[in-house]
């Protein structure tokens, strides 16, 4: 079975909710073209939060990731590319 990791963000400094981790939440378990959607929450601090992207990868093998976030005043989804930023 194949698996997708998709992650979003605690919520941030007086924010009850973030988005991001909403969908991800949202998405966790479900069933899509034979995979399984995996959903992971990452801290709200930056180094922290790629060490506990590398540990969701290690822990769930994905063959696809999904890395969600929220950037204040952005009204668009904005892509990224892969490999844009080191993990490990």
């Amino acid at each position: 079975m194949t698996t997708v990791l998709i992650t979003g963000i605690e919520p941030f400094e007086s924010d009850p909710t973030n988005p991001s981790w909403d969908i991800a939440r949202a998405l966790d378990g479900t069933q899509v073209g034979g995979a399984t959607i995996v959903a992971r929450q990452l801290p709200c601090v930056f180094g922290v939060a790629n060490e506990t992207l590398v540990e969701a990868i290690t822990e769930t093998s994905p063959s696809l990731v999904f890395a969600l976030g929220l950037a204040t005043g952005r009204t668009e989804i904005s892509p990224r590319a892969q490999r844009q930023m080191p993990l490990a």
